[in-house]
């Protein structure tokens, strides 16, 4: 129902503030996170757990919606809105993938933008994908098949039962993949292109790096890292 305002929207940009304002109110006051929630989900989720997190990630896709059909209307607001996705993110307020869902709206909307406005959103919206990707202690997990196991796929035995840790660690490095992904996608002006084949410096060898730990996995000194989990 809430989505099939967003045609409204292009006849009204004017409300779009008020939009902005309603669905991050309902995102996160009306199924609030717990504290620690938003790191990484339950290893086995409630039926109630999974209707709540769908229902938020149709609110935050609802949001991208909207700046796709009225990017003019988004475009005033994107610095505000940025902050306060900041805002609500960093106290725990926010899921990474709802994150990803608003930041690819507000990307959307830069586009009618100024090539500065873009530079500006793209930059943000990378940042701390950047900040780390290029930290000394994440390169350290990808430098070998080793220490990728050691902290993303580490196994140990809880009674008679094995058991993959490394959760939290995965679900961040997936949902910083997915963000460059959705601005690969979305970016197709010329203008924006530019700005973001200069991140591209630091995000292939990182991706490269990690698909060559993923392959690791398959060789013989893989399988013998994963211990019991090798079948899985």
């Amino acid at each position: 129902a809430l989505g099939s305002f967003s045609r409204l929207l292009t006849l009204r940009p004017v409300l779009a503030q008020d939009a902005i304002s309603n669905l991050l109110d309902i995102l996160v006051n009306c199924i609030p996170l717990t504290p620690g929630e938003g790191e990484t989900p339950p290893p086995l989720p409630s039926v109630v757990w999974r209707e709540g997190a769908h229902a938020r990630s149709a609110i935050a896709t609802v949001f991208l919606d909207y700046c796709k059909f009225c990017q003019e209307g988004f475009l005033p607001h994107v610095e505000s809105i940025a902050g306060k996705v900041t805002q609500l993110y960093e106290s725990g307020r926010l899921r990474p993938g709802e994150r990803n869902s608003i930041v690819e709206g507000l990307v959307i909307a830069c586009t009618a933008g100024t090539i500065d406005q873009q530079e500006t959103v793209i930059n943000w919206s990378l940042a701390s994908i950047k900040s780390s990707w290029m930290s000394s202690s994440v390169q350290q997990t990808i430098s070998t098949v080793q220490n990728f196991v050691a902290t993303y796929l580490p196994v140990y035995m809880e009674g008679n039962e094995v058991r993959v840790g490394g959760a939290k660690e995965r679900y961040t490095l997936y949902h910083h993949l997915h963000m460059i992904e959705r601005l690969l996608k979305r970016l197709t002006i010329e203008s924006s292109r530019e700005f973001l084949a200069k991140h591209m410096e630091w995000v292939v060898p990182f991706a490269f790096q990690l698909l060559s730990c993923l392959n690791g996995l398959q060789t013989q000194q893989g399988r013998s890292l994963m211990g019991a989990a090798s079948a899985a």
